[in-house]
C-alpha cells in the first residue's frame, strides 16, 4: 500500500497487487508532488469521462445562449466520438494521469494512418486540447498533454486553396439550374457565402450603389446570427455586386 499526503493536507493510500506496481506508483507521486503537478483525481478519470463532463458543459452553454453554437457542438461530438473515443485508434480508456505528449503524439499518427486528412486531423487535436484545457479547470490534471502536439503533412497536403469556377463553368451550372438559377447567380456575381446570403433582406441591397450589405448568417438548423465582429472591424461589411444583377 501506498500511503501520501497532497499539498492541501489530505491524506490519500492506494493499494497495489505487486511490490513493484506500488514502487512505480510511489515514484510518479514523488515527482508529481514535488513539481506540484499531482491531481488526487487525475488517476481514476479517463479521457472519456474528460470528454462527457466537457460535452456537458458545452451543451449547458448552447442551451443558455453562452457563445456555444448548435454547430459547434455538433462538430465537438463528431470529433470526439468519431476520432477521440475510436474504437481503432482512440484514447478514451486512458486515465488522465497516464496522458502523455507522446500518447497524443501516437493519437495523431493513429488517425493519420487511418487515412484522416491534415485538415481534420488538426482540429481533431485542437477539440483535444479543448477538452483538456476543460479538464484542468476542473482540477483533474495540471498540464495539457496536447499542447505543441502538430501536425505536419506534405508539402502538397493540406487546406487547398479555394479555386473559383471558369465563366463557362458558371454559364453551364446557371443553365441547368433551374428555380435555383437566381440563387446561384446572384452567390457568383457578389461572393457572399451561402449563409449570408439566406440572411439577406431588401434593405441590405443598393442597387443604385452597387454593393451588398452582409450584416448576419443562418446556420444549417435555420438560426440567424449577427456577424461575429472582431476588434476594428466593423459589424457588417460590404460587397460589390455585378451590374448585370
Amino acid at each position: 500500500m501506498v500511503d501520501w499526503i497532497d499539498k492541501t493536507g489530505r491524506r490519500h493510500n492506494r493499494q497495489f497487487r505487486l511490490y513493484r506496481e506500488a514502487d512505480q506508483f510511489r515514484r510518479e507521486t514523488e515527482r508529481a508532488l514535488e513539481a506540484g503537478t499531482f491531481r488526487p483525481k487525475a488517476d481514476k478519470v479517463t479521457v472519456r469521462d474528460a470528454c462527457t463532463s466537457f460535452l456537458e458543459h458545452c451543451q449547458g452553454r448552447q442551451e443558455r445562449g453562452e457563445r456555444m453554437t448548435r454547430h459547434c457542438l455538433a462538430v465537438y461530438r463528431g470529433h470526439i466520438n468519431n476520432h477521440v473515443l475510436s474504437k481503432t485508434y482512440g484514447i478514451g480508456a486512458t486515465t488522465l494521469a497516464r496522458l502523455t505528449a507522446g500518447i497524443v503524439g501516437d493519437f495523431r499518427d493513429g488517425m493519420r494512418s487511418a487515412g484522416v486528412s491534415v485538415p481534420t486531423a488538426r482540429k481533431v487535436l485542437s477539440t483535444l486540447h479543448g477538452v483538456l484545457q476543460f479538464a484542468i479547470g476542473k482540477e483533474l490534471i495540471a498540464v495539457n498533454p496536447a499542447h505543441g502536439v502538430r501536425v505536419i503533412g506534405r508539402r502538397d497536403e493540406g487546406s487547398q486553396k479555394v479555386r473559383p469556377p471558369s465563366k463557362e463553368s458558371v454559364a453551364a451550372l446557371l443553365m441547368a439550374a433551374g428555380e435555383n438559377r437566381l440563387a446561384i447567380w446572384f452567390a457568383a456575381a457578389t461572393g457572399v457565402r451561402a449563409g449570408e446570403q439566406w440572411a439577406l433582406r431588401w434593405r441590405h441591397l443598393d442597387l443604385a450603389g452597387g454593393e451588398v450589405a452582409v450584416e448576419a448568417r443562418v446556420d444549417c438548423y435555420g438560426r440567424k446570427t449577427r456577424r461575429r465582429r472582431k476588434p476594428g472591424c466593423a459589424r457588417s461589411r460590404s460587397v460589390g455586386s455585378s451590374s448585370a444583377l
